[in-house]
């Protein structure tokens, strides 16, 4: 990766249709708002316990400590390489297991202190609005971008200075699809320590990319496998629905893989916010699937063109790819900003993606859908009790046996 082509600024016509911000900032501090969000709804929150098994027969599941909690609906978030995935179907583990890698990813965080002592670093620091750096190279890619600690996470949390989450600092993310083997166990984020191998992946890089790496304080890899979602997300009982990454994995470093946990969330919550009986679980449940399905689909198979286009072997398709950038660069454009060729028809895309809203999904489906059933229902209890029943006595005696 000798060149960074671009960078990209996101325009105010995506900032329109997504209908908010764009920002960069920590996981955990995204973990604390959702957190105190869902204690503030009075969540019961258990930390520091697992599940070790759901019964979707029993509506139930068993925890680490060996309680055993029952309720209406399970919702299970439990990830892509869990084992509870088979409670909705024994053949969901082998799914991810059974998955080759398509690339590694490797990701590093550099300090702002560290970005601040070195010129040419500085000044991927100092711009108006916060951009996205990008790298390109033989059959590898890398992505950059600034992240701070969120003022208004901070103030909605009413924290101190002390309980603050992430610092400022500089996120990369680096695909590669040429890496030495590993005989740990990749299903999870691994720490590495050896230098070497941090020193001959960058050897070809950009000399800024190079000072990235070196100057990181937390540096992780994990495989990208390309997993496809599951085809039942709902068990025959109708009361345990896998979400999220159990359901519709993405590639771990996904630019969406976040959102699409958050936009269950909304959605699933709208559904059930014109829950009047137990007897419409399962429709709702089954409506979930039916309505994210083909979304979750789009947005993967979104993360995996941006994976080939951004990791194109030398050829004549990388060719013509390198020099649409250099062009854009040239005439001042971000990347991905309209302007007619391929690279056009990935900001529909983009603006498509984002400008997605999982609670008018909800509430589409609850106008056209679920009140016709409600009242379909009630119209079936009417006629049940307006229906007469009429009694008759005859005589079945055969004369014959007088």
């Amino acid at each position: 990766m000798a060149t960074c082509w671009v960078t990209h600024i996101w325009e105010e016509e995506i900032l329109r249709e997504a209908g908010g911000e764009y920002l960069f900032y920590h996981h955990a501090d995204l973990w604390r708002l959702l957190l105190r969000s869902a204690i503030d709804a009075g969540a019961d929150v258990r930390l520091g316990v697992s599940v070790t098994s759901i019964d979707g027969d029993d509506c139930s599941v068993e925890l680490s400590e060996g309680d055993v909690l029952r309720a209406d609906v399970v919702v299970a978030a439990v990830g892509s390489s869990s084992g509870l995935r088979t409670a909705v179907s024994v053949n969901n583990k082998c799914l991810y297991d059974s998955t080759p890698a398509y690339c590694r990813l490797y990701s590093l965080f550099v300090p702002s202190q560290v970005m601040l002592q070195d010129h040419d670093l500085v000044q991927m620091c100092i711009r108006p609005s916060p951009p996205a750096f990008l790298w390109l190279g033989h059959r590898a890619s890398a992505l950059g971008n600034w992240v701070v600690s969120n003022r208004l996470v901070d103030e909605y949390l009413s924290v101190t200075s002390s309980e603050k989450g992430g610092v400022n600092g500089f996120m990369v993310h680096v695909w590669v699809s040429d890496y030495p083997g590993s005989t740990s166990n990749e299903n999870e984020w691994i720490m590495q320590a050896d230098e070497a191998n941090w020193e001959d992946l960058i050897s070809h890089c950009e000399p800024r990319l190079q000072r990235l790496v070196r100057g990181a304080t937390f540096r992780a890899f994990r495989p990208v496998k390309i997993v496809p979602q599951l085809d039942n997300w709902v068990h025959h009982g109708g009361r345990v629905i896998m979400v999220g990454q159990a359901a519709h994995p993405l590639p771990v470093g996904s630019v969406q893989l976040t959102a699409l946990g958050i936009e269950d969330a909304a959605l699933f919550a709208k559904l059930f916010s014109h829950l009047t009986s137990e007897d419409q679980i399962p429709a709702f449940l089954h409506a979930f699937q039916d309505l994210r399905e083909g979304r979750c689909a789009r947005v993967l198979n979104s993360e995996r063109c941006n994976l080939s286009f951004r990791m194109m072997p030398n050829g004549p398709e990388q060719e013509e790819r390198d020099s649409a950038m250099r062009e854009r660069r040239a005439r001042g454009l971000s990347v991905f900003s309209s302007g007619g060729g391929k690279l056009t028809e990935q900001w529909d895309q983009i603006k498509e993606l984002f400008g997605y809203n999982a609670e008018d999904e909800a509430d589409d489906w609850w106008v056209k859908w679920g009140l016709l059933r409600e009242r379909a229902k009630e119209r079936s209890i009417e006629m049940e009790e307006q229906v007469p029943v009429r009694l008759q006595a005859v005589n079945i005696d055969n004369d014959d046996d007088k």
